[in-house]
C-alpha cells in the first residue's frame, strides 16, 4: 500500500436544499441535461432527474459532500454511460457514493451491477469516530448490499485490482468517479494511478473543478475567510486535450475528461498532461505520489521540472 498523502482541508458546505432550492437546480440543470443526452445519444429523461432531485437529502453533518447539481451530473454520466461496476475515489461521507447507487440501480434495474468506492481513511475526515462512507446506507438503505467501501486504499490501488493483471483483470472500467485531494498535483496522480483500469473510451468524471469560484462565492456571502479553494481538479479539467463535458449551471462544479477511443489505460500516453505536471504545485506530494508523476516527464527535465513546481510550493 502507498504512503498517505495530505489530508486536503475541503468546503464545509452542508445540508439538504429546500424545495425552492431543488425546483431552482433542477431548472438550471436542464440545458446541461439535454446536452449530455445528445451527447450520448440517449432519449432525455426530466422525471427521473426530478425524481433524483426529490431523493437527494444528505445527512445534515455531511461536509464538503456532492452538491445537488453535482448529483444530477452523476446520475446523468451513469444513465448513460452505463458501467456495470461504478468505481469512486474519495468517499468521504458517502453521500456521492449513495448518488451513485441511486443511479445504477435507475439505469440497471435487475441486471447485475456494483459499486466500489475507495478512501484514504477508515473514518471521515472532520470527525474520526465516524466511518467513512456512513452516509450511503443512510440514504440508500435498499441498496447498500450493492457497495463495497475500501477504507485505507488510493488511486494506484484501483489501477493495480481492475487492471489488466490485477484481481479483477478482463473488467476494465468505462467510467470512474475521483474526487479525493484537490491541491494540485494531486488530481492527476489519482488519473494516473486509475489508468490501467481504464477501458479505452473511459470517462473519468472530476469534482470541484471550479473549487476556486466556489471558494471565493462562499466567502463573499458568509464573510469566512477559506482555506479550500484548490485549483487541481480545475487544471486537470482545463488542461485535458481529449474529449471534455461539464455540468450544468453558469459555473459548473464537475465534469468528465474521456480517454481516446480505442486507446486503455495502460497504453494512454500522459505526455500531454507534462505541462499540467510542472504548473506551481499547493502541496508536497507523497513518495509514492510523486514517482508517479516524475515518471510522465522526460528524464532530462524530471528534477528541473520537480524543483521549479518545488519552488513555486515554497513561495506560496
Amino acid at each position: 500500500m502507498e504512503p498517505a498523502p495530505v489530508i486536503p482541508t475541503t468546503s464545509p458546505l452542508v445540508g439538504a436544499p429546500d424545495r425552492a432550492q431543488r425546483e431552482a437546480v433542477l431548472a438550471e440543470y436542464l440545458a446541461a441535461h439535454r446536452r449530455i443526452a445528445t451527447r450520448f445519444g440517449v432519449a432525455e429523461d426530466p422525471d427521473g432527474l426530478a425524481a433524483l432531485a426529490a431523493w437527494y437529502t444528505p445527512p445534515a453533518d455531511a461536509r464538503g459532500a456532492v452538491l445537488l447539481d453535482d448529483a444530477l451530473f452523476l446520475w446523468d454520466m451513469v444513465r448513460c454511460v452505463r458501467p456495470r461496476t461504478m468505481v469512486e475515489l474519495g468517499t468521504a461521507s458517502g453521500v456521492s457514493t449513495a448518488v451513485l447507487l441511486r443511479a445504477m440501480a435507475d439505469a440497471h434495474a435487475d441486471a447485475p451491477w456494483r459499486v466500489e468506492t475507495f478512501d484514504l481513511l477508515s473514518h471521515v475526515y472532520w470527525d474520526a469516530r465516524v466511518p467513512v462512507g456512513y452516509a450511503a446506507a443512510r440514504m440508500a438503505p435498499s441498496l447498500a448490499d450493492r457497495v463495497a467501501i475500501h477504507a485505507g486504499r488510493v488511486a494506484a490501488d484501483i489501477g493495480r485490482e481492475f487492471g489488466p493483471r490485477g484481481a479483477r483483470r478482463g473488467a476494465l472500467l468505462s467510467l470512474v468517479f475521483i474526487d479525493a485531494c484537490h491541491k494540485h498535483p494531486y488530481p492527476v496522480a489519482d488519473l494516473l494511478g486509475v489508468l490501467p483500469a481504464l477501458a479505452p473510451g473511459a470517462w473519468v468524471i472530476l469534482h470541484d473543478i471550479n473549487l476556486p469560484a466556489r471558494a471565493a462565492d462562499y466567502a463573499a456571502r458568509t464573510g469566512e475567510s477559506v482555506h479550500w479553494g484548490e485549483r487541481g481538479a480545475q487544471r486537470l479539467y482545463d488542461a485535458w486535450p481529449h474529449e471534455k463535458i461539464a455540468g450544468g449551471g453558469a459555473v459548473p462544479n464537475i465534469g468528465a475528461v474521456r480517454l481516446p477511443e480505442r486507446v486503455p489505460g495502460e497504453r494512454f500516453d500522459a505526455a500531454c498532461l507534462r505541462g499540467l505536471i510542472g504548473e506551481p504545485w499547493e502541496c508536497e506530494p507523497d513518495a509514492a505520489t510523486l514517482s508517479r508523476l516524475e515518471a510522465v516527464l522526460h528524464p532530462p527535465l524530471r528534477a528541473r521540472v520537480v524543483a521549479a513546481a518545488r519552488r513555486a510550493l515554497g513561495r506560496a
